[in-house]
């Protein structure tokens, strides 16, 4: 009985790990495709965005990015839009998938550490 219950234990503790371990990944993953700032330069196809650290971040955009203000499909951002982009981080430019503009009130988010 005390071995069949270690044993049941132990599985257990693994299979917590594993989940664990699992959210970890996710989570370290959305941090780096999660980007926040403002916008400083807009073209027909990229913007520039600054954190709140001063940083500039060029972001490339395409026919197959999304672009909302709420839950309203908008145009493209510009200069002086609040916004968080969603994209992978190629060369240090920005491959956005979802751009969410944010509302002009108050300061930007801080930046989660990395």
């Amino acid at each position: 009985m005390k071995r069949s219950a270690v044993v049941f234990l132990s599985v257990i503790a693994i299979i917590a790990a594993f989940f664990l371990a699992a959210s970890a990944y996710r989570q370290a993953q959305w941090r780096e495709q999660q980007h926040i700032g403002e916008v400083v330069s807009a073209a027909e196809d990229r913007i520039v965005i600054s954190d709140v650290r001063g940083r500039e971040r060029t972001v490339r955009m395409s026919e197959q990015t999304v672009i909302r203000k709420g839950r309203t499909t908008v145009g493209p951002p510009e200069v002086g839009d609040r916004l968080m982009v969603i994209g992978k981080n190629e060369n240090g430019s920005i491959d956005a998938v979802l751009i969410r503009i944010l509302d002009n009130k108050g300061p930007l988010p801080p930046e989660k550490p990395r």
